[in-house]
């Protein structure tokens, strides 16, 4: 029988990191059953587990296998070494780690044009840098929108 899944909203973290909306496994207790535990798939992703411990039992890179716990411990020092404070950067693995690398220095290039543009960006809220363009573009149509 397939674990039942459960809706999570998107909201957004102490740390200002936003979290889609996703679904999850149901919480039953039963570790090895959950879509985050190595061997396991995540139906709606097709992303496979990684975790070979629950939560509280191993912490941070432990509860990874042992190539994924290199391959972070790697990424770490690469960013390190480009001026990265990656000891802010909450990542579950070496992919999000990159990835939210670059989303950050995306957004902040994005910030640029935008502040370039006359748009005042640090009154914006985005969580990504297409929703920054998205609601700066707006933010720019109505400035334009009032000249005229």
């Amino acid at each position: 029988m397939a674990a039942s899944r459960v809706s999570v909203k998107g909201y957004t973290r102490k740390d200002g990191t936003y979290v889609a909306p996703h679904n999850r496994s149901a919480p039953d207790g039963n570790f090895q059953n959950n879509w985050s535990t190595k061997g396991n798939v995540n139906p709606y992703t097709g992303k496979p587990g990684t975790l070979i411990a629950p939560p509280g039992q191993a912490s941070g890179a432990e509860s990874l296998d042992t190539k994924e716990a290199q391959r972070m411990a790697d990424r770490k020092e690469h960013w390190k070494s480009q001026g990265v404070d990656v000891d802010k950067i909450n990542a579950y693995n070496s992919y999000d780690l990159d990835s939210k690398v670059v989303e950050a220095n995306r957004m902040l290039q994005r910030k640029e044009h935008w502040k370039s543009q006359g748009v005042d960006v640090d009154k914006i809220n985005a969580y990504n840098s297409y929703d920054l363009d998205s609601k700066a573009r707006a933010v720019d149509k109505a400035r334009s929108t009032q000249k005229n």
